[in-house]
């Protein structure tokens, strides 16, 4: 099971998150609730910009999100203007974190554009600035659009002139059931056109998951071919959303906790589900999670699909992120073909 708080808010609204990341940020939960969270739930991943949080970077401690990652991801919020990073950095690595990770959607202004904050590509460049001086490894992934491609050969020269940058992870977002997700649709980038930009770049300077297979299978074409011939493959069936519904107690599904202490069920095939608040208790919230019912159309066929013919080239990681835009095309109607 994997546990999401959102324990600081988020001071962006980027176009493609699914989880609407959005204002206000703050102490929505202290040091000490997290702890007690951490403590029923086990692991938690703290939501959303982590370095928002007055607390931070105490609230990154190994006792409350766990010992499998050290890296940290950030947009730079409440580092950029740090007047004692050097200590904060100092903190992060007694921590076990030694790498930041960031991520871009171009260069400043398609970024500031994209996350609909002005200053937020600076805030980013000067974070990854200061942590490149205090010794961490810098990653960044650019997630590719309709809009960005242009930027990116130059933004993998200013990353590694500013901050040592070795390689540069390019990526397409993975939809899944949400209205920011539908209209992040209009930008998602076509196959000709990454194609176009990769085959340009020096293989040895980007990776990814985009050099994992052919382009080509990849569309949204071919993923809707390869759903028919095998719809209950696990490539469409999601890893953490369950098989069947009502859920099973496999307990390895995404658990969402609200600011306002309410508790969800977070299926990538559809919109959160209430399942009551947090003091009601751990054990209460996953009986719960049994009795459940399916999120609308999320056991839609691949021959049920109505996905928009003018689409059939854009590009998805997976096929469980077409089966995803079939359900949001059936739930919100057709509205992610192209303007």
């Amino acid at each position: 099971m994997i546990v999401y708080v959102n324990a600081a808010g988020c001071h962006l609204s980027c176009r493609h998150c699914a989880v609407n990341g959005c204002l206000p940020t703050g102490r929505f939960y202290s040091l000490d609730e997290l702890r007690a969270i951490a403590g029923e739930w086990g692991p938690i991943g703290p939501y959303f910009e982590v370095t928002a949080h007055p607390d931070f970077p105490e609230i990154m401690d190994r006792q409350i999100v766990g010992d499998d990652c050290n890296i940290l991801g950030t947009t730079g919020f409440g580092l950029a203007e740090g007047a004692d990073c050097i200590a904060v950095f100092n903190r992060l690595r007694e921590l076990g974190y030694d790498r930041i990770f960031s991520t871009l959607h171009g260069l400043e202004k398609k970024h500031d554009w994209f996350v609909r904050r002005k200053g937020a590509f600076e805030r980013l460049l000067k974070t990854s600035r200061k942590a490149a001086e205090a010794g961490f490894g810098i990653i960044w992934s650019v997630f590719l659009d309709r809009q960005n491609l242009e930027d990116i050969p130059q933004l993998q020269v200013l990353g590694k002139q500013e901050v040592g940058l070795s390689a540069l992870y390019l990526e397409v977002p993975r939809h899944r059931v949400s209205r920011r997700m539908v209209m992040y649709e209009k930008l998602r980038p076509r196959l000709g056109d990454v194609k176009k930009l990769l085959e340009g770049m020096d293989p040895e300077t980007w990776t990814g998951w985009l050099k994992d297979r052919p382009l080509e299978d990849l569309t949204e074409f071919a993923w809707l071919n390869a759903w028919k011939k095998e719809p209950y493959s696990d490539e469409f069936m999601g890893r953490r959303d369950p098989k069947s519904w009502p859920a099973p107690p496999r307990f390895d599904e995404i658990i969402y906790i609200h600011e306002n202490r309410q508790v969800f069920l977070d299926p990538q095939l559809g919109e959160l589900i209430l399942l009551g608040k947090l003091s009601d208790g751990k054990a209460e919230i996953i009986r719960r999670i049994q009795h459940v019912p399916a999120p609308p159309f999320s056991d839609i066929s691949p021959e049920e699909a109505k996905l928009p013919k003018d689409d059939s080239d854009l590009l998805h990681p997976h096929g469980h992120s077409v089966r995803c835009k079939a359900v949001s095309t059936a739930v919100y109607g057709n509205r992610t073909s192209r303007k």
